[in-house]
């Protein structure tokens, strides 16, 4: 599978993911998205890397080894969760933990016939697990830029 690519616009900092089909969308207010590039800004590795984890059946995502600061000048914005292809985001705001939790049942697996499907609600408990998955989470902060763990 081909690395995603992530695209911001500047002005209103919407953000796009490029769909498989590589239709996506652009432009946004009047101007092009900016293609974000990963792990490119020279920054602490220790506060900015995302980091997976499995508390309690479901899947959380936090930011650095070391909390990342949550001020209105310095944060993360954005953070992504994307397993065997499929991938979930959430947007974070100043003051609040740079973390996300998600429910392993949201990660809508795809049969062959193109129907989405959802895993029944006992295999998205504790005993669900990510061994054979492609794992990939993404963070982005609003001064270093986006960032990658391949699990």
């Amino acid at each position: 599978m081909k690395d995603r690519m992530i695209f911001r616009c500047n002005a209103c900092e919407d953000y796009v993911i490029e769909s498989k089909d590589g239709d996506s969308y652009l432009d946004c207010c009047g101007r092009s998205r900016v293609k974000l590039a990963v792990n490119s800004t020279d920054a602490s590795l220790e506060k900015h890397l995302p980091v997976l984890e499995q508390v309690d059946g479901k899947l959380v995502v936090h930011v650095g080894k070391t909390a990342h600061p949550m001020s209105a000048e310095h944060f993360i914005d954005w953070i992504g969760l994307e397993i065997d292809g499929v991938l979930h985001s959430t947007i974070l705001n100043p003051g609040e933990a740079a973390r996300a939790v998600f429910e392993p049942a949201s990660f809508l697996q795809e049969d062959t016939s193109g129907k989405m499907t959802r895993p029944h609600k006992e295999s998205a408990t504790a005993s669900w697990s990510l061994k054979n998955k492609k794992v990939t989470v993404y963070a982005h902060c609003n001064l270093h830029g986006l960032w990658k763990t391949d699990g």
